[in-house]
């Protein structure tokens, strides 16, 4: 009868161990844990008393990505000899690298330094919902003066589908309507642009993502915080090496005209910096 009550006890404590995941050691001497149902890096980065970069790093992860029960992580110590090297600074990423599933689709997030919207924009013939239309141009007010303008819906369309195309990744919007511009011809001006970044997507690659998108004016600038997006009837492409709240300073490579309009069209820093931004950085 003792020896059944022991035996219950053995199982049942190994039956929580397997539920709850335990720390094993492997060959090279590295902790690793396995994971089950229900876990997240988070959870796991506070067991051990570690980071989740810490864990992505040593188990080549991209920060933020998903782990499935079964899969065995490496847990990171101090000997820094037993992690993997990272990767190397020279490999070209691609724009396809961050790509994901958006948990519901033509459901958008967007961030300004004041304010913040989450809603569903199209309806399921791909119509622009009137009260996301509404909430859309206030969201891309004028940060001057907080005048809202009408937002043309090709622009719209493409806000949502850039947002399922990176997995419904938050949107921070730097500029949308402006009443003045370096330019006479602006299509912030009419509703027609916006300058914006995604958190986790380098702009370099959200740049060459929005180069695929038709009729469309692309806009990079490698020393500011954004990327520039309008509609039109022929696209354009153009850098702009200028830096926050600089004038205009065109990288006019291979001798091509960059744009017929507003090519490098610079955004004075808003008085508050975007959710999350490093608190010495400035919006262009």
């Amino acid at each position: 009868m003792l020896g059944r009550r022991v035996a219950g006890i053995v199982l049942l404590g190994a039956a929580t161990l397997a539920g709850t995941g335990f720390a094993q050691t492997d060959e090279a001497g590295r902790t690793i844990h396995t994971v089950y149902d229900g876990q997240t890096l988070g959870r796991i980065a506070r067991r051990y008393h570690v980071t989740v970069q810490d864990i992505c790093h040593a188990n080549g992860l991209r920060f933020g990505s998903r782990i499935h029960p079964g899969q065995v992580l490496v847990i990171p110590d101090d000997n820094e000899d037993l992690l993997p090297p990272p990767r190397a600074r020279h490999e070209k990423e691609r724009w396809q690298d961050y790509v994901g599933h958006p948990r519901k689709r033509h459901v958008v997030t967007l961030q300004t330094p004041n304010a913040k919207w989450r809603g569903l924009v199209l309806s399921r013939r791909g119509r622009v919902l009137p009260h996301a239309q509404e909430a859309i141009e206030r969201m891309f007010a004028s940060w001057r003066t907080g005048t809202t303008h009408e937002i043309d819906p090709r622009l719209i369309r493409l806000v949502v589908r850039v947002s399922d195309t990176f997995g419904g990744r938050p949107i921070r919007v730097v500029s949308g309507y402006r009443e003045h511009s370096y330019f006479e011809e602006s299509k912030h001006k009419v509703g027609h642009a916006f300058d914006f970044s995604i958190p986790g997507v380098p702009n370099s690659l959200l740049r060459d993502y929005l180069r695929t998108l038709p009729n469309v004016g692309v806009g990079y600038y490698p020393n500011s915080t954004h990327v520039h997006l309008d509609v039109r009837d022929v696209s354009a492409y153009w850098v702009d090496e200028a830096g926050p709240g600089e004038p205009p300073r065109l990288a006019n490579r291979g001798g091509a005209k960059p744009s017929d309009d507003d090519p490098s069209d610079p955004v004075e820093a808003p008085a508050s910096p975007l959710p999350d931004a490093p608190s010495d950085s400035r919006l262009q």
